[in-house]
């Protein structure tokens, strides 16, 4: 291990057990490295002995990995069918990474849990994880993808009675909120019609903000709530999210409480040490009154006020059901948010899976040329032919066994009519007797005599 540079007693003794793990000794279930500072060097090495094994859950936090090392382990574990849990927090990643562990392992049968936090990962990075989310072959339950824990900042909680533009009480939050999502839509900012210049150029500067700090910001949420709707369901049951930037604006909030209102599989969201506010909250509370899967949000230091908070654990433990008029008013919001949402990720060169499988279905319809559609309804003609003749065909037999029938009655009737004649008649007890050349009946025979 020296000569290649790299001084650890931990990974020579762990490639040892591997090395030697089919030579009678029982196999490595559980590889530990965390706070070992192996390198790219040290994890190419351990790579080369993962292929083959039989290692379940695999700990690399704080190992000092770049983009190399964790595209050997991603490449490694490709060919591994028993690795579940892959724990790759606190290390040098960066998007391009990430792109190679969903290459990689973005079809993998076994694969559980992936830990990405603490990492220089930006929206692009998310991306590439919600491509991967979409695939349907993807297994992954639990996706941990936190930003930096060094740079995490305590936020002030906020109070809505200190805003001016709110002069509603406490008591009757629900219709604060109404009102001033309303007075928002009014104004141009962008949280269900068209965006302003200068919201525009707000959000541009907090997108460059977040990949500055290395952080998924509000779009990279947008990515992941849009595989949250998947068309064949999102494999997630866990998901963090813990000082991803996702605010102070409402984008990263609507986003994620559009994703809510189609996802019914996810049941722990940690949204943690993120600048929600109450608006940002509120939305999440108006999906969790559809969202009846979802049992544990975590939303620590958020900004949001204390009956707000209330509202959101409330709408967790509720588990009855709307009625319809309830039902269509949050789906007129909720349809008017994914479409918006929906529109940001085409544009970022990411599409919905579901819009995508339409629009293929449709441009295969459109491609379909004039003589093919002719074929198609020849083909249609031809077989209800085939039908009406093979009715026809019934029918003809049915009726030629009716007069078969009934000509056999007819002779049967026939033949009992001459056997009365016969019998009226007084021959019918005549027998013959065998006279020379002739045949005579046995009476004009006995006269004869």
């Amino acid at each position: 291990m020296e000569t290649i540079g790299v001084e650890s007693k931990k990974l020579a003794r762990v490639l040892f057990r591997l090395s030697h793990s089919k030579l009678g000794h029982a196999p490595l279930r559980e590889v530990d490295m965390t706070n070992d500072p192996i390198g790219d060097l040290g994890a190419a090495c351990l790579a080369t002995l993962l292929k083959n094994s039989s290692v379940v859950r695999l700990y690399m936090v704080n190992c000092e990995l770049g983009n190399s090392g964790v595209k050997a382990i991603a490449e490694s574990a490709l060919h591994n069918r028993s690795l579940m849990e892959l724990y790759l927090n606190s290390n040098r990643l960066t998007d391009a990474g990430v792109r190679d562990i969903a290459t990689s392992l973005g079809g993998s049968p076994t694969l559980k849990t992936l830990n990405l936090s603490s990492n220089r990962i930006t929206e692009d990075g998310a991306r590439y994880l919600a491509s991967m989310l979409v695939d349907p072959g993807c297994r992954l339950r639990n996706l941990f993808l936190s930003g930096a824990l060094d740079t995490t900042k305590q936020l002030d909680k906020e109070n809505p009675s200190d805003d001016e533009d709110d002069d509603v009480d406490d008591s009757n939050m629900p219709l604060a909120m109404k009102k001033r999502m309303k007075r928002l839509k009014k104004a141009g900012t962008g949280l269900f019609g068209e965006m302003s210049a200068g919201t525009l150029a707000v959000l541009e500067a907090k997108r460059k903000l977040a990949r500055k700090k290395g952080r998924i910001g509000f779009m990279g949420v947008i990515y992941l709530s849009t595989a949250l709707m998947a068309p064949h369901g999102c494999p997630l049951r866990n998901l963090t999210l813990v000082n991803c930037d996702i605010g102070p604006t409402i984008e990263g909030a609507k986003a994620l409480s559009v994703g809510l209102y189609s996802n019914d599989t996810l049941e722990v969201l940690n949204i943690s040490d993120n600048k929600l506010g109450d608006l940002g909250a509120a939305l999440l509370a108006d999906s969790l009154r559809v969202n009846k899967k979802l049992n544990n949000l975590i939303f620590r230091n958020c900004g949001v006020s204390r009956d707000v908070e209330k509202k959101l654990l409330a709408n967790v433990r509720d588990k009855s059901e709307l009625d319809w008029l309830q039902k269509k008013d949050l789906a007129a919001v909720a349809v008017e948010a994914r479409n918006w949402m929906l529109k940001i990720a085409q544009k970022n060169n990411f599409k919905f899976a579901a819009s995508a499988y339409l629009e293929a279905a449709r441009k295969a319809e459109e491609d379909l040329s004039l003589d093919t559609k002719l074929q198609r309804v020849d083909d249609k003609m031809d077989k209800k032919i085939e039908e009406t003749e093979s009715k026809v065909k019934k029918v003809g037999l049915m009726v030629i066994k009716g007069l078969k029938h009934k000509k056999l009655e007819d002779l049967e009737h026939e033949r009992e009519e001459a056997e009365e004649e016969k019998k009226s008649s007084g021959f019918g007890d005549i027998v013959a007797v065998e006279t020379g050349d002739s045949m005579l009946p046995k009476e004009l025979f006995e006269g004869r005599r």
